[in-house]
């Protein structure tokens, strides 16, 4: 039950959807020469637009639309379609582009990429935020290998500059439940529906996907997690929000707990699906995932998504 798990597959759905759209235009070809709207002043450009192919537009109007370098494009005189980017007149920006900045670092980000050791290879450069959610979720601990630039050799975490994510942060706003471990067994507590909200920014978005859960854990130890949403894909040239459907078949256990929070380990497969364009990914699922118990009937997962137990 965390926001993680839904994302990982999301970026091959947004580099999917430039390809339905290419597809849906490349079937229908170069629009016919012979039309009977009135074409404007101008040399007359067509756009691949929600899978249509749209226009005439003059070359400023094309310009205007801020269309994505990867919208399709045609006039008299191509060949084919052409990806917008690619056509040199095309290429200044149009004036009224409004420029959005980068997202601001987190307060917990150094600009310092990391890389750790996982089974005897080094992983993609980390941030310190990714490190610490790394060691969140039980994937490293102070016994793996970590290195950055300015570094002689590899160290482990725990005698490195980052030693200080392995202490249990401190947590004095969230209540501790006078419960024994005996009576605290993690199912007693986890084993229910729950339904709650994820809000999640993933890399190529204008906007954070955002998502309604609902999430099964039951005493068997089969595991549900399923919801839709919507992603922007504004950039990509589909200016309507796309549905996405996510769903996650398997099994869970506890691997420890503590007062108020108990650490799962989720395994199954995890399934993305945008059904207007007609794309699906799935990979296998195998994460920890670190529950705080604010009370009996609300849990928290350790990006800060609240879940509310679902009646019955």
């Amino acid at each position: 039950m965390t926001g993680r798990i839904l994302f990982t597959l999301a970026a091959a759905l947004i580099l999917a959807a430039p390809a339905s759209v290419t597809s849906a235009a490349a079937q229908a070809g170069p629009p016919p020469l012979s039309l009977s709207v009135e074409e404007p002043a101008g040399v007359s450009w067509f756009a691949a637009i929600d899978g249509e192919a749209q226009g005439p537009f003059t070359q400023e109007q094309i310009l205007e639309r801020g269309l994505a370098p990867e919208t399709l494009v045609w006039r008299d005189g191509m060949a084919g379609w052409t990806a917008l980017g690619e056509v040199e007149e095309l290429r200044r920006p149009p004036t009224d582009v409004v420029v959005r900045p980068p997202p601001l670092p987190s307060e917990d980000d150094d600009g310092i990429e990391y890389f750790v050791a996982v089974d005897g290879a080094s992983s993609d450069a980390l941030s310190r935020e990714e490190v610490a959610r790394r060691i969140a979720a039980g994937s490293i601990d102070g016994s793996t290998l970590i290195w950055h630039e300015g570094m002689t050799d590899w160290e482990t975490l725990s005698g490195s500059s980052l030693a200080s994510l392995l202490e249990e942060p401190d947590t004095p706003d969230t209540p501790v439940i006078p419960v024994t471990p005996e009576e605290l067994d993690g199912a007693d507590v986890i084993v229910g529906s729950w339904t709650g909200r994820v809000s999640q920014p993933v890399d190529g978005l204008p906007t954070p996907v955002e998502i309604e859960i609902t999430a099964v854990y039951d005493r068997d130890g089969n595991f549900s997690y399923s919801g839709s949403g919507a992603m922007d894909l504004s950039g990509q040239g589909i200016p309507q929000p796309v549905r996405l459907d996510v769903a996650v078949e398997g099994t869970w256990r506890v691997v420890s707990q503590a007062s108020n929070r108990v650490r799962t380990r989720v395994s199954g497969t995890l399934e993305m699906a945008a059904p207007e364009l007609d794309l699906t990914e799935s990979e296998p699922l195998d994460e920890t995932i670190v529950l705080e118990i604010v009370d009996r009937d609300t849990i928290r997962d350790e990006d800060g998504n609240v879940f509310a137990r679902s009646p019955g």
